[in-house]
C-alpha cells in the first residue's frame, strides 16, 4: 500500500474519451493533494485516508461523470543509527552519544537493559557519565508520529574498566 511521501497516478478514463480531472475530497484532513505541477498525479502527504475524485465534465453528447477512490496511506518506516561506543576507563570525562533517525525525528537515549553496577547515567541530551566499573548499555529510541512508524531500538554496550591511578 502507499505511504506518506509517495505518489500515485490514478489513470482514470471516461467512456466519452474527454479529459478527466482529479480532486481530493477528504475534507480538512490533508492526507493527499493533487500535484501542483502535474494535475494527473496525487501526492501522499501524511498517513490516513485519501479520497480521490475523478471527474469528466461531459459535453453535448455525454453527461458529466465522476468516480471516487479511497486509498489508505500508511506510515513510513524509520531506522536509528548510533555510533559505536568504545570501552572506557572509569574516571574518563563525560561524552556525548550520537544517535539519529533517517526520519529526522528526535531520538531519545536512555540507559539500556544490560547495564551492571549502575555503571553509567545518560542525560536527555545524550551525555553519558560514568558512575562505576561495569557494563553500560545505551539505548536509542524513536516513537514515531502520524507519518512514521516507531523505529526499532538500537543499543550500544560498552565496558567501564578500572581507572588508573598513581601513588605519590
Amino acid at each position: 500500500y502507499p505511504v506518506a511521501g509517495g505518489t500515485y497516478l490514478p489513470l482514470a478514463t471516461a467512456t466519452s474519451t474527454g479529459v478527466v480531472t482529479y480532486s481530493i475530497t477528504t475534507g480538512n484532513n490533508v492526507v493527499c493533494a493533487v500535484d501542483a505541477n502535474n494535475a494527473a498525479q496525487i501526492n501522499f502527504l501524511h498517513a490516513g485516508t485519501c479520497v480521490v475524485r475523478a471527474a469528466q465534465a461531459g459535453n453535448a453528447q455525454y453527461a458529466a461523470a465522476f468516480s471516487t477512490q479511497t486509498i489508505e496511506v500508511g506510515q513510513l518506516n524509520q531506522s536509528i543509527t548510533m555510533a559505536a561506543i568504545e570501552d572506557v576507563s572509569f574516571g574518563a570525562a563525560p561524552f556525548a552519544v550520537r544517535a539519529t533517525s533517517n526520519s529526522g525525528l528526535t531520538v531519545t537515549v536512555a540507559v539500556g537493559p544490560n547495564t551492571t553496577n549502575s555503571a553509567c547515567t545518560v542525560t536527555s541530551t545524550g551525555v553519558v557519565t560514568l558512575s562505576a566499573v561495569g557494563v553500560c548499555s545505551i539505548t536509542a529510541s524513536q516513537a514515531g508520529n502520524a507519518n512514521y512508524e516507531a523505529a526499532t531500538d538500537v543499543t550500544q554496550t560498552f565496558n567501564v574498566a578500572k581507572g588508573t591511578q598513581s601513588a605519590l
